[in-house]
């Protein structure tokens, strides 16, 4: 099961990507799992993706972005459904 994340900007508003793959805001923090939040120092992207856009009942609207928070951990984020969680992180 994927870890559910909060991903916030600078005024501690959810950060949401619209339809057309654009942030609400820089990401400024996280908090993965309920843990105190760890500012964001960087991030890219983000990535949408409409996977399985041609079988009725299966498509998936998500998008993925790559943040980096001061202590050093890096995350592969993707939201689906207005909801941000941990697809990978990296060492």
């Amino acid at each position: 099961m994927p870890l559910s994340v909060e991903l916030l900007d600078g005024s501690g508003a959810p950060v949401a990507v619209d339809g057309r793959g654009v942030m609400s805001g820089a990401p400024a923090s996280l908090a993965v799992c309920g843990a105190p939040p760890s500012p964001v120092v960087a991030f890219a992207g983000p990535w949408p993706a409409d996977e399985r856009w041609w079988e009725a009942g299966r498509r998936r609207r998500r998008a993925r972005a790559q943040v980096v928070t001061a202590g050093g951990d890096a995350y592969l984020l993707v939201s689906e459904g207005g909801r941000w969680s941990v697809e990978a992180s990296y060492d």
